[in-house]
């Protein structure tokens, strides 16, 4: 698995003006429509991180919480990705490991997925935390 090969294919594929580069952290950011995932190289494996969106101004939403973490029970809501809240505690995020070597289409195909249910879910909570 070549992550350079990876970056360089998909920004193809996608005609970005850009191949993502690797940053001081070896993070990824790969922008796709209005989406920054972050990916970084695992060795063996990947990790793809993305912010959803920012937490709601009233922390006391129980209901939201429970809806969320109900939602990552066997990554069942998430696509086996895992929803959870940034370090800062300012975004929800979304998750996944892939802890093993991959080849290009798995890479692209679990990508896709995972950009799936980041929009739904940047859709979905702002509905949950009214």
């Amino acid at each position: 698995m070549d992550i350079q090969y990876f970056m360089q294919k998909i920004a193809e594929e996608l005609h970005l003006n850009d191949t993502p580069k690797q940053d001081k952290n070896g993070y990824f950011q790969l922008k796709i429509q209005r989406n920054t995932i972050l990916i970084k190289d695992l060795h063996p494996g990947l990790f793809f991180s993305a912010k959803i969106v920012a937490l709601p101004q009233e922390r006391n939403n129980e209901a939201l919480y429970l809806y969320l973490m109900q939602a990552n029970i066997l990554g069942r809501g998430t696509g086996g990705s895992a929803l959870g809240i940034d370090t800062m505690e300012k975004y929800f995020t979304l998750s996944h490991i892939l802890p093993f070597e991959l080849d290009y289409v798995f890479f692209y195909e679990t990508l896709e997925d995972f950009v799936n249910y980041l929009d739904y879910w940047k859709q979905k909570i702002p509905t949950l935390s009214m």
